[in-house]
């Protein structure tokens, strides 16, 4: 009879195989995402209507607010014609938050807007996705989408790309992207709060 040891070596050295696998063999099916917090400077969940107010009054004209105050739309018009729109709960706090272009009725006067000031009046995410920029960008920023989403909207084609994460507050988050495949550009920004802050 061999000794109680030698009969369990088989055992325990597949244990050991599959305890010393590193983490990418045994998660290597697993949708890595980079999680997003803010847009246009702003986080939902913990910033208010007031600070989105004081943020956006610099560069940003407010345009249209819901009688309660909890729906706010700020817009410009140069560099290129651009609207943030905020929604808040009973308390001021910011829950979503929406950038993308609109359409000017007219021809806008942007003469000495500089690459810089353009590149700054674009509502971006703390990770430096903006609007018109690159589709090819989101993937390289936030990893792998949920499922993907096409779309057609006044003749364009559409493509959505969504990502769901816990944000620093205990909250779910959902950061969405929509991207004009016929521009290869991205049309759409936004990201809100789903779940309850544990507070």
């Amino acid at each position: 009879m061999k000794p109680a040891w030698k009969r369990f070596w088989p055992c325990a050295s597949a244990l050991a195989v599959l305890v010393a696998a590193p983490p990418a063999v045994l998660g290597a099916n697993t949708p890595r995402h980079t999680r997003e917090f803010k847009l246009a400077g702003l986080r939902p969940g913990v910033d208010t209507i007031q600070s989105a107010s004081r943020k956006l009054g610099k560069g940003y004209e407010l345009t249209w607010q819901t009688e309660d105050g909890r729906a706010v739309v700020w817009r410009r018009v140069c560099p290129r014609p651009i609207e943030v729109k905020a929604e808040a709960d009973s308390r001021g706090l910011i829950e979503s938050l929406t950038g993308e272009g609109w359409h000017y009725p007219g021809d806008a006067d942007c003469e000495g807007s500089s690459d810089q000031a353009y590149a700054k009046a674009l509502p971006g995410t703390g990770r430096g996705l903006k609007i018109y920029g690159r589709c090819e960008r989101v993937q390289e920023i936030y990893g792998t989408p949920e499922p993907k989403a096409s779309s057609t909207s006044n003749g364009k084609q559409l493509e959505s790309y969504t990502y769901t994460f816990e944000s620093n507050s205990k909250s779910t988050l959902r950061f969405e992207v929509s991207c004009d495949l016929s521009s290869d550009t991205v049309n759409k920004l936004r990201l809100e709060t789903v779940g309850a802050s544990a507070q």
